[in-house]
């Protein structure tokens, strides 16, 4: 992983998937990371230029996604970097009917679950545990 260095950088979707300086990165979301991503798109206007996602990179293949939220909340998520060591994941992109190979996908981000997917999961199971003593 040399070619990710430690530090801030912010996201975005401008520019082009071509450009020799991007690393691909196939990402694993869990399912509170996409509902923040979501959120921001539909409030960005709201929000402005001055607040906008970032992405940091820390030392060991760790680091953490920062989203905001409305207001100066921000919602960050722990993710945790490795290198995709067998096969071959390639990165496709179709525009106008047409695929193209935008090339090799070397590393991985899984984003860690937070605590409200554990909290989620509680509630889940204590209402399957409630629904079956009443169904006994």
């Amino acid at each position: 992983m040399a070619a990710l260095c430690a530090g801030n950088y912010g996201l975005s979707q401008q520019g082009s998937l071509n450009d020799e300086n991007k690393e691909l990165i196939f990402v694993k979301l869990t399912d509170s990371a996409l509902r923040a991503i979501e959120e921001f798109q539909r409030t960005q206007a709201k929000l402005g230029t001055s607040h906008n996602p970032s992405i940091q990179f820390l030392q060991n293949g760790q680091g953490f996604l920062s989203f905001p939220s409305g207001g100066n909340n921000v919602q960050k998520f722990n993710f945790s970097i490795t290198d995709i060591d067998t096969g071959s994941i390639e990165c496709i992109q179709q525009t106008q009917g047409q695929l193209q190979n935008m090339g090799h996908i070397p590393h991985k981000m899984r984003i860690h679950a937070n605590d409200d997917v554990y909290e989620t999961t509680r509630h889940r199971l204590a209402a399957a545990e409630e629904n079956q003593k009443n169904k006994w």
